[in-house]
């Protein structure tokens, strides 16, 4: 599925070359050659990453060709041929890999990769082709030097003793030497003069670059892609006196023209060894990255001296699926290593890569040691012993600060408010909380009262300073930094919003504005309010809408309706085509999509499916542009909405909607008629007061990313439980109810827990619609089909003139479009037959009947679809806050950022709402018993529920004080109780074993994941069930809650 937006190619056309990663490397990186290979030549393992095979006849020579999957190439040695995947690809289907087959070997290697490649111009062709050539030249040049140095023996000593770089290893990796004479002098020709590898002067080649240098080759995919030459005793004087201790290959640049484009200090050193890996090392230098490499560790090292922010996009990509990253830089008195290696960390915690730093041991008579030095006296045990030593970035920053004895209380806040905004501020807002309510304000020295005001304020601040969490949130190439939005707000507009959020009832105050502007159809609005809230929340499985309805009767104004109160940024509105959404240059996270004219190709089914059948993660679309490998994505938690005539085809895909039928009643076409006319004589103002209320609520809550919890979950009774689907459903429905009231409940551990009151609001929602979503079908098919029923056998005449429509409009309920969907699809015991009639004067015509020969339909069942026991959901409640302790715990502050004033008309009709809204929420808490009247069902049947336990936001929780250093649940019986001592927290429980037992619980989670489920998991609760059979244990010591919020934790983390 997907959406043609003006523009959107066009611009993603206009991006500089140079943020583009080298997209035919990325070809040959998802290919392992062992694999390819293995396709026609019957491969076997002889020791280590080698394989060995024949290609052809045997004859005398035996096993031949030899393949080390480790650097990615291959040799026969019966015939001397050899190279990278390209050059075996040419090499079994007689193309000149290297020459003008190229292309064709390029679309044969995507192939293989699973990626589209499009047709390539000449000037394409020719690039690809000098490219190709030039890389064959680099590891020609290796070569070279690589003899050099076989030929002065006394140069595998000097390195073996300046870097503990052993002769294998100088062997394996082709470490070189640049002699002072003319080594490349075999090599001369227009490749060469575009190499990098010497001087071009008025178009006539110079000097070598490289003369008196130990030379290392950078490798990838079985190529050398890049050189840098380190400085021996016969480097030329001139240079040495320049400070030049690493001289680099020249690269295209300004003044440099003559240079191949595609030769670029971009590499890494050391990439391939992160294939397969789930962790990597990053240093600072070649020399230390060899070291590493040496040992068997993979590590990646930059050309320069550390990371610099144009590698950055590449590193992240690089290390996105790896569970941890590791830095080392060198250990000295300067703290220069160290300031890079906090860049580069900073960098990647803010994708959500965990980064942890190692520290290097340093002797107190030396001033600097790197990782060659250190791995010169220590073996990989020894370091892999600083690998499980390390520090995490935050962590790290936090042991930095020295807090004098000495100091008094206002020094320690004032440096206290200084390291949490200007330290942290790249932190993630959940984990920011929990550090900083934690660790750092022991650090400091200070009481949770003293730090209660600054963390407001610092809140404010990350709120006023927010970026994007993902790379999909980012502002596009050549944007500034993010807006802080909710400063755009007038003060009494922002005021309101806050109100509402912490005392009133958002979701009806949204719908109420909703419907002042769309005349009935209150359910589409609600499962549109629905589906908005399941893109902030982790723990959803997605909400997507598809209202029915004839054309004309108000399904598309019902949807754009609910657009226009959301933040503009919100959603993006289009026609469609099912690749082009791929290519939005601007497409972010949480994103809702609306198409009215959507065409459900196959193509376009397909898409729709990968994009909604895992709402957590972004859906990939690979392909190959102008010789460069491309990846565009659908980010993650992308709600979809369609108000097209007609249903969706697949099944499959439509259970994944809500479905709502419009009004199509004459008494709905009246009210619509009125609300025109009404509408007339309104002022016309640029955009209504309750409108901006209800932006500014979406943008202050689009400051966190939710989990949800329903605590009672047991408590309730579900009668639809044929329908696998319905029920997920109906919870996703709840969490996004509870979304609304966030502000109002309770945050234990990271996780906001439902209340009753949700319960009672998403079931009303849920049965607006509990027929469709239970039959997949719409009001009119399920109209459709009681006709059928109570008529035994109808024509498609008698259809015809029951529902007032055309004969094609009756087929295509019936058949579907394309005559192999709608009901006779979706209702198995609904068929068609076909008739043949012959009149007296012998004229035989035909005509279909239709039939429902299935049991009584009985749809009224739906509207009781569950139930839930308010006692037991108490206990229920206060059962799982005793189990959800598996880590300290912390509210989530609410706060109200500072906004630019400004003036808008606010009506005396919003100010109203908004009281009433606030006055009906306070009545639910009456002071003393605190019980609460309910109404439940459409029977309105008034119950009394006792409300015994409530927390600082009037809702059920324990709170526990400074001086409570048991931590055991304190039971608070008020409804408004005073929080001035105390942060709501969940039971911690006694046992000593149960850290230990909570940590060994985390490892055989992730353990679990990886080898079951490759680390994808894409049902978290079928997860979590056959964790808890297969290893039982941990639940019976901890508990089934435990276990799943640590498993709904790791997941979100990648499983780390």
């Amino acid at each position: 599925m997907l959406f043609l937006i003006r523009g959107w190619l066009s611009g993603r056309l206009k991006m500089s070359s140079t943020d583009k990663r080298d997209k035919v490397d990325e070809i040959k990186e998802r290919l392992d050659i062992v694999d390819v290979i293995r396709k026609t030549v019957n491969l076997h393992h002889i020791g280590g990453n080698a394989y060995a095979g024949t290609v052809g006849t045997t004859g005398h020579s035996g096993e031949s060709l030899k393949v080390d999957g480790h650097g990615q190439i291959w040799k026969d040695f019966k015939n001397g041929k050899g190279g990278d995947v390209f050059d075996w690809i040419g090499y079994v289907n007689g193309f000149d890999a290297r020459g003008a087959d190229f292309p064709e070997v390029l679309r044969i290697a995507a192939g293989l990769a699973g990626v589209e490649i499009e047709e390539m111009t000449e000037d394409e062709r020719r690039s690809a082709k000098e490219k190709a050539d030039i890389q064959t030249l680099f590891t020609a040049t290796v070569e070279i030097y690589h003899n050099n140095l076989k030929a002065k023996p006394e140069l595998y000593d000097y390195i073996k003793d300046k870097w503990g770089i052993t002769k294998e290893t100088v062997d394996k990796l082709k470490i070189g030497y640049a002699t002072i004479n003319r080594d490349l002098k075999e090599l001369s020709g227009e490749t060469l003069n575009k190499s990098g590898l010497i001087y071009v002067n008025d178009g006539k080649p110079g000097g070598e670059v490289f003369k008196g240098r130990i030379i290392f080759p950078y490798w990838k995919n079985g190529k050398v892609v890049y050189l840098i030459g380190r400085e021996t005793e016969e480097t030329p004087e001139a240079e040495r006196e320049k400070g030049m201790k690493y001289k680099k290959l020249l690269v295209h640049k300004e003044g440099r023209e003559y240079i191949s484009p595609s030769v670029q200090n971009s590499y890494f050193y050391g990439e391939d060894s992160l294939r397969g890996s789930d962790y990597c090392i990053i240093t600072e230098g070649v020399a230390d990255c060899i070291s590493m490499l040496q040992a068997g560790v993979p590590c990646i090292s930059p050309v320069t001296v550390q990371f610099r922010e144009k590698d950055n996009p590449k590193l992240i990509s690089l290390t996105k699926g790896l569970t941890r990253v590791y830095i080392c830089n060198d250990n000295e008195g300067n703290k220069a290593g160290l300031k890079g290696a906090l860049s580069t960390a900073e960098a990647l915690e803010k994708e959500g890569i965990e980064t942890r730093l190692i520290i290097l041991p340093k002797p107190e008579d030396i001033d600097k040691i790197d990782i060659a030095d250190y791995m010169k006296e220590h073996s990989g045990d020894d370091f892999k012993e600083l690998i499980d030593s390390s520090i995490r970035l935050w962590d790290f920053k936090l042991n930095q600060v020295e807090i004098k004895p000495s100091s008094t209380s206002l020094e320690r806040l004032r440096a206290f408010k200084i390291f949490i905004s200007n330290d942290l501020h790249l932190m993630k807002a959940d984990e920011w909380q929990v550090f900083v309510n934690n660790e750092v304000f022991k650090k400091f020295r200070l009481t949770k009262n003293d730090i209660k005001k600054p963390i407001e304020e610092a809140t404010k601040e990350r709120i006023g300073k927010k970026t994007a969490a993902s790379e999909q949130e980012q502002e596009p190439a050549g944007g500034g930094e993010e807006e802080d939005r909710l400063k755009t707000y007038p003060e009494e507009i922002r005021e309101l919003a806050y109100q509402i959020l912490k005392e009133g009832d958002v979701f009806n105050f949204i719908i109420e504005t909703w419907n002042l502007r769309h005349v009935g159809d209150r359910n589409i609005g609600e499962n549109c309010l629905c589906a908005v809230a399941s893109t902030y929340i982790l723990n959803t499985r997605g909400l997507h809408v598809k209202p029915s309805g004839e054309s004309g009767k108000g399904k598309s104004d019902a949807i754009e309706t609910v657009l226009t109160l959301l933040p503009e940024h919100k959603y993006i509105s289009g026609s469609m085509s099912s690749k082009s959404l791929y290519y939005h240059p601007n497409l972010k996270s949480g994103t809702i999509i609306y198409s009215d004219d959507a065409n459900f190709t196959g193509d376009t089914v397909a898409t729709l499916k990968q994009s909604t059948s895992n709402f957590q993660k972004s859906c990939k679309h690979r392909t190959v542009v102008n010789q460069e490998y491309a990846e565009y994505s659908i980010p993650e938690r992308c709600s979809f909405w369609f108000s097209t005539v007609d249903g969706i085809p697949d099944e499959q895909l439509a259970n994944r909607f809500l479905n709502a039928d419009v009004d199509g009643s004459r008494e709905q076409d009246k009210k619509v008629y009125n609300h025109i006319k009404e509408s007339e004589l309104n002022l016309n103002l640029p955009v209504d007061d309750d409108v901006l209320i209800c932006r500014c609520i979406f943008d202050i809550l689009d400051e966190e990313r939710y989990l949800i919890k329903i605590p009672y979950i047991n408590a309730i009774e579900w009668t639809n439980i044929e329908n696998r689907r319905n029920f997920p459903k109906f919870l996703d429905i709840l969490r996004s109810v509870t979304f609304f009231n966030i502000r109002q409940r309770e945050n234990i551990n990271g996780y906001y827990l439902s209340d009753i009151e949700d319960f009672d609001k998403a079931l009303d929602i849920y049965k607006g619609t509990s027929k469709n979503n239970a039959t997949n079908l719409t009001d009119l098919e399920i109209k459709v089909l009681k006709y059928i029923e109570s008529n035994k056998q109808v024509t498609l005449k008698n259809l015809m003139g029951y529902l007032e429509v055309s004969r094609t409009r009756v087929i295509h309920i019936l058949h579907g479009k394309d005559g192999k969907g709608g009901m006779l699809a979706k209702v198995q015991q609904l068929n068609k037959i076909d008739q043949s009639q012959t009149d007296d004067n012998k004229t035989t015509t035909r005509e279909n009947l239709y039939e429902y020969n299935g049991p009584k339909l009985g749809f009224d069942i739906y509207d009781t679809v569950a139930k839930i026991d308010h006692e037991k959901a108490k206990e229920e409640r206060e059962e799982f806050i005793k189990k959800l302790s598996g880590e300290s715990v912390t509210t989530v502050t609410q706060c109200n950022p500072s906004v630019t004033l400004g003036r808008v008309i606010l009506k005396t009709s919003t100010i109203d709402r908004i009281n009433n809204s606030v006055t009906l929420k306070r009545k639910n808490i009456i002071q003393g018993n605190c019980d609460t009247m309910i109404t439940e069902g459409i029977e309105a049947k008034e119950k009394n529920v006792k409300n015994e336990f409530v927390s600082h936001t009037g809702k059920g929780g324990y709170r526990v004080t400074d001086e409570d250093k048991t931590s055991l649940p304190n039971v608070i019986n008020e409804c408004n109780p005073d929080t001035s001592s105390g942060v709501t927290v969940g039971y911690m429980g006694d046992s000593k074993d149960a850290p230990a037992i909570s940590e060994l619980m985390r490892s055989a989670l992730i353990k679990f994941a990886r080898e079951e489920y490759n680390g994808i998991v894409s049902d978290i609760d079928e997860f979590i069930r056959m964790f808890n059979k297969k290893v039982p244990e941990y639940q019976k010591a901890l508990g089934r809650d435990a276990i799943g919020y640590n498993a709904n934790k790791l997941h979100m983390r990648g499983w780390k």
